[in-house]
């Protein structure tokens, strides 16, 4: 039988430090190493398929979701958030009845500063962001990275959990905005930056219940999902809530005509 080749992204145990400026934000990032390779070798591959490693570090770190586009390009989600700007509401027990009541995320961001006052700038130290890994050369390995948007280091902020790159927009989804990207000079960074909504993530919830699952539907729509975190957003039609439950929903590729395409679920992926 044939071989078939499979890209895979991997990576192994990286750390994030403090950023000065967000903007020009430098994490700690583990070097190159052989640590991909020996995992590879422990995969159970189905007769007829193989695994070759795409991209490791330092071209990336964190990876949260991945998308290519077609130009073959990878968009990767990195986060380094994850308890250090990203907190769990199992870890804030006191917070459970103001969190449960919160109806928006400025309700969201004035519970997390009455409770944690001046530590509240601790969660602005580290930022998610969204990295583009090319292969270059066309030898089925990336040889080339770039950070194609970062900042992402407010308070209501990530954790970042979706992408979708098609015909040069990047969809990038980041709790409270559904963000579009693109890139108009071709230098592999973003200089179009749109928040196409806002108004994601109205309570602290649980890690993982973020703002993902990007896709395309047979109907132009653009759908994506969020966990039970809930939304309360703001659209031209007028406002959208739903802060009890996770849900799906879906607008057109400009973000035009938003809405609730299914509600009533818990972490819906």
């Amino acid at each position: 039988m044939q071989s078939v080749k499979f890209a895979c992204l991997l990576l192994l145990a990286v750390t994030a430090t403090a950023a000065d400026n967000p903007k020009n934000y430098n994490p700690y990032v583990a070097p190159t190493s052989d640590e991909a390779q020996h995992a590879i070798k422990r995969f159970r591959v189905p007769k007829g398929f193989k695994v070759d490693l795409f991209a490791a570090e330092p071209l990336l770190a964190n990876p949260v979701a991945f998308h290519i586009d077609e130009q073959g390009r990878f968009f990767v989600v990195e986060t380094f958030r994850l308890h250090n700007g990203v907190t769990d509401i199992r870890g804030h027990m006191n917070w459970l009845n103001d969190d449960l009541a919160s109806k928006s995320v400025d309700d969201r961001i004035a519970m997390m500063r009455k409770y944690e006052g001046a530590r509240i700038s601790n969660y602005t130290r580290d930022s998610d962001r969204l990295r583009l890994v090319v292969d270059s050369d066309g030898d089925g390995r990336a040889d080339k990275a770039t950070v194609f948007s970062e900042g992402y280091n407010n308070i209501p902020d990530g954790l970042a959990a979706g992408v979708l790159a098609r015909k040069g927009d990047v969809y990038f989804a980041n709790i409270p905005d559904l963000w579009l990207l693109r890139d108009n000079n071709g230098d592999g960074l973003a200089d179009v930056k749109k928040s196409l909504h806002h108004g994601f993530g109205v309570r602290v919830g649980f890690i993982g219940h973020d703002l993902h699952g990007l896709r395309f539907g047979p109907d132009g729509k653009l759908y994506f999902s969020i966990g039970d975190r809930g939304a309360s957003i703001k659209t031209k039609q007028g406002a959208i809530e739903n802060p009890e439950t996770g849900a799906v929903y879906r607008c057109n590729p400009d973000g035009s005509d938003l809405e609730i395409f299914a509600y009533g679920l818990r972490n819906p992926q």
